[in-house]
């Protein structure tokens, strides 16, 4: 992956768009977000059946954080997948809040 800035990850990882967050800079992403190519283009242009609602194809959520995966056309094949590292989330906060003497 490609870092931007230092805070912010951007590459290809098996056909998905990844985009992530390193607020501080450690290594370790506190939010994660994969886009499926081949399911946007389906979605978009190719077979996918329009529905007003998204359907959650998984959750969890323990001690690694929280993590959803969604379908837009509810076709079963996942369009997007959000990890949110709670854990790094508060880490983050608490370095920024140290920083500015809170």
């Amino acid at each position: 992956m490609e870092n931007l800035n230092g805070r912010l990850n951007v590459g290809i990882e098996d056909n998905k768009v990844v985009v992530a967050s390193d607020l501080d800079r450690d290594g370790k992403n506190s939010i994660s977000i994969k886009l499926s190519l081949k399911e946007g283009y389906e979605e978009i242009f190719a077979k996918g059946i329009k529905k007003e609602d998204v359907k959650l194809i998984d959750f969890e959520m323990g001690l690694n954080g929280l993590k959803l995966k969604l379908d837009t056309d509810q076709d079963g094949e996942e369009l997007l997948e959000l990890h949110a590292d709670i854990m790094e989330i508060v880490d983050e906060a608490g370095k920024e809040i140290f920083k500015k003497g809170l």
